[in-house]
């Protein structure tokens, strides 16, 4: 408890008793609280000190206003608020007023001199303007109330828990820093600063030398560091000493979790690009899907197609692109046959930060419709909400001559961004009607209107297209 609290606490006892309530948003030294203050607490000089106010006594707690008190100064503030503290928020009493004149600290500095005394003691050490000692002080105010108060050391430190989020194992993060203030009246002196915990946890280069003083209302910064060295999560605490009386030692928490080195780490889909039969003279496109599985760092890529087979195959998508983590582009590659038979060739991939990728391709040109795949029926859930699972499935026949695959690829569009929901090899065996192929289920995130698109190539040189659509509310 600090020596103000101490204080008030053994005076009240003494002071407090029965008397006439005050409005305490309305205190003012007037008719008999005056005549108390004035007669009991106060040197009677300040009532014949022409050059206060007509009351002079007011002038202790009010603003001088012409020849009459204004509103209340900073220590008529403090008054009020001490006799708030003294009875619990509630309504002041006369004895509790006065206690609350004494026992009210100067730290608001009314008189010019910022000391922290109480303002008893500069009253009774003629410290106030203008004022003399009286001899007409209460008996039970004299001794400790008396003696000059000066409020201890009170730490505070912000924050409280440190915490550095996921930081790359061998990494340096620094700046996270913590504010030690001074909160009391007296010098706050910080004998020691430990670090507890696991050993990836440091002071930061610009952190005062131990034992240091704060003075009252300053602060002090401490930097701390965080260096993992192993993946998974670390725990440390900075232990803070001082001579605060009631907290002399204060925790910080300190957290952080390691994370595998960054880097970019592609994958494509599929690993092998297979066009199939293509009639000579026709083009089929295919794409391929490259995605970013890195944590952290972007994936810078060029991409290019060789000279295979007269230029058959043709880059038609960018040739270089950057992937941030967890990225993805699509790719795509032409195939023209111009002559019969099978052709081959590849894709590609030049990553700067990691090994490069190549992609296979390979294709047949053929001189009539072998196989010719159709979209014969496509669906998808009409109604659904955010949450729940939407069903997709299409239903292809064969009207070739042999059986062959197709490459499906499932589009979607929902709110104006498009995605890419299934890329899948189907296909349908001759004369046996048609076949149904349940797609991959997709739950929706957000509200509204969700198109489906269904786009099947397999050598035909007519593109298969149909659309679905679900409504998510």
């Amino acid at each position: 408890m600090s020596p103000r609290k101490t204080i008030l606490a053994s005076s009240l006892a003494v002071l407090l008793g029965t008397g006439a309530l005050l409005s305490a948003p309305a205190v003012q030294a007037t008719g008999s609280i005056g005549d108390v203050w004035s007669q009991i607490a106060y040197p009677t000089s300040l009532s014949d000190d022409a050059a206060l106010t007509p009351q002079g006594f007011c002038a202790l707690c009010h603003v001088r206003d012409g020849e009459s008190a204004g509103p209340t100064n900073s220590y008529g503030a403090a008054i009020l608020n001490a006799c708030r503290d003294l009875t619990g928020g509630g309504q002041c009493t006369t004895e509790a007023l006065l206690l609350a004149a004494f026992a009210a600290a100067e730290g608001d500095n009314s008189d010019g001199d910022p000391d922290g005394f109480i303002n008893i003691a500069e009253i009774n050490a003629d410290a106030q303007p203008g004022w003399t000692v009286g001899d007409n002080v209460p008996s039970s105010l004299v001794g400790e109330l008396l003696d000059p108060v000066v409020t201890a050391a009170d730490i505070d430190v912000v924050p409280v828990v440190v915490d550095f989020g996921s930081v790359v194992v061998g990494e340096r993060v620094t700046g996270n820093e913590v504010t030690i203030n001074n909160v009391g009246g007296d010098v706050l002196t910080v004998g020691s600063l430990t670090l507890t915990g696991d050993p990836v946890f440091s002071l930061g280069q610009n952190t005062p030398a131990t034992p240091f003083d704060v003075p009252a209302g300053g602060n002090e910064i401490v930097g701390v560091v965080y260096e993992p060295d192993a993946v998974g999560p670390d725990f440390g605490a900075l232990e803070i000493a001082s001579n605060d009386p009631d907290e002399p030692l204060v925790t910080v928490a300190l957290q952080g979790i390691g994370i595998e080195v960054a880097q970019c780490f592609p994958s494509v889909d599929p690993l092998e690009l297979a066009f199939g039969q293509v009639i000579v003279g026709t083009t089929l496109q295919l794409p391929v899907t490259l995605t970013n599985n890195g944590s952290v760092d972007s994936c810078t890529v060029d991409v290019s197609v060789p000279q295979c087979i007269d230029g058959e195959f043709v880059l038609t998508s960018p040739a270089a692109l950057t992937l941030g983590p967890g990225e993805t582009s699509i790719i795509t590659v032409a195939y023209s046959p111009i002559n019969l038979g099978q052709d081959n060739c590849r894709i590609d991939l030049a990553i700067v930060e990691a090994s490069d990728v190549t992609v296979p391709m390979s294709g047949e040109g053929v001189d009539a419709l072998l196989t010719d795949l159709d979209i014969k029926q496509f669906k998808a859930t009409k109604n659904t909400s955010v949450g729940r699972v939407v069903s997709l499935n299409i239903t292809i026949e064969n009207n070739g001559t042999e059986e062959g695959p197709g490459l499906l690829t499932v589009t979607g569009e929902q709110n104006g961004v498009p995605f890419v929901h299934q890329v899948v090899e189907v296909r349908d065996a001759i004369g046996n009607g048609a076949t149904k192929v349940t797609l991959q289920s997709y739950i929706p995130e957000e509200a509204g209107e969700i198109l489906w698109t269904a786009d099947l190539q397999d050598g035909d040189p007519d593109d298969d297209v149909a659309t679905a659509l679900t409504t998510v509310r």
